[in-house]
């Protein structure tokens, strides 16, 4: 039953799970650097201030907090503003965020494999299209594949994430509850699978 509960999800949630728009007005390039985030009352609220601006009207800073609860994160990562920062004593400031949650596919004959989830990716409006959120999904692939991870899932544009390797082909006989244009795979995908995903993912807040 409890795995029954695990593979029911709602589409009405998939915006919490793709990345947030990048149609942002031009703006100003800071340099950034990537770094793993860290969970301290300052960036906690920092990261959820860009997500919230980002997703706006969606309410993502408490989706990130009920997957944290659930420990469901694999890594989380923060892109940080260099030219912001005046001094090394000054605080970082923070422009993007990227996690990487734990998901399993049912394979037939084969049981629980598993795979990674993108969700979510996040820029500040105001920093948006200064390459900001391909270097978080370009750094987090890096230290995921250094790990063993082989099996990439995201819900999101296909022309975006098809920079990345994310091809609505390679998910194909992955069953979802999201829409098969969306549910896009990278790496080593099983042909045949179902998602196998806990519930506080698709939950709405």
């Amino acid at each position: 039953q409890q795995q029954q509960q695990q593979q029911v999800a709602t589409a009405s949630t998939s915006t919490a799970l793709t990345s947030a728009s990048m149609s942002s007005n031009s703006a100003s390039c800071s340099r950034f650097t990537v770094r793993y985030y860290e969970d301290t009352q300052g960036e906690k609220v920092q990261v959820s201030a860009v997500l919230q601006r980002a997703f706006d009207p969606e309410n993502i800073p408490a989706f990130v907090a009920a997957l944290r609860s659930e420990a469901l994160i694999i890594h989380e990562w923060v892109a940080v503003a260099q030219d912001a920062v005046k001094d090394s004593k000054s605080p970082s400031v923070i422009v993007g965020y990227l996690s990487f949650i734990r998901v399993h596919l049912d394979v037939p004959d084969q049981g629980k494999v598993p795979a990674v989830l993108l969700t979510p990716l996040g820029v500040s409006p105001d920093s948006q299209r200064c390459g900001i959120g391909s270097m978080l999904v370009k750094h987090a692939h890096e230290v995921l594949e250094k790990e063993g991870e082989e099996c990439f899932l995201v819900l999101g544009s296909p022309d975006y994430y098809g920079r990345f390797g994310y091809t609505a082909e390679k998910s194909k006989g992955i069953s979802s509850p999201w829409p098969p244009h969306a549910f896009l795979g990278r790496g080593n995908v099983p042909a045949h699978a179902t998602l196998v995903v806990h519930p506080a993912v698709c939950e709405e807040y």
